[in-house]
């Protein structure tokens, strides 16, 4: 089975329950067909700390992306 892509969402440094959430629903279907779960995590700067927990509710590769424009979200950025 191909491997299962993961968005967890986060606010500030802090990942939010539904990227968790989604982390874990991606691994139940990873056991039942033997992929991987890879999880994306974007956020500030300080945000690849909480990489770790991600692996705790399932993902086997975390890319993390930091960058201080992710700071304060904005759906009306230009």
């Amino acid at each position: 089975m191909a491997n299962i892509f993961a968005f967890a969402e986060s606010r500030g440094t802090d990942i939010r329950k539904v990227g968790l959430e989604a982390v874990t629903a991606a691994r139940k279907l990873a056991d039942k067909g033997g992929g991987e779960v890879h999880a994306l995590l974007l956020g500030p700067p300080g945000i690849a700390a909480k990489a770790s927990q991600l692996g705790q509710y399932g993902a086997d590769v975390v890319i993390v992306v930091e960058h201080a424009g992710l700071d304060n979200y904005s759906p009306e950025v230009a």
